[in-house]
């Protein structure tokens, strides 16, 4: 099981961020700023997070 802060550290190495939603946590890459469907991702479990994150992030190294 991972910690809020483990999963915390791990986005921060792909210049992201999380922060809590309700019962939910938003996924974004730091610069980004408005909560979209384009530009974060909404889930329930931290590990979740961390793995869609890492997927964001070689998604957008792809497109630039």
């Amino acid at each position: 099981m991972m910690t809020l802060r483990e999963a915390m550290q791990r986005l921060s190495v792909h210049r992201m961020h999380m922060r809590p939603c309700g019962r939910s946590f938003v996924v974004q890459f730091n610069e980004d700023r408005v909560i979209d469907e384009t530009n974060s991702y909404i889930t329930d479990d931290l590990e979740d997070a961390v793995i869609q994150a890492g997927k964001m992030r070689r998604k957008r190294l792809q497109v630039i």
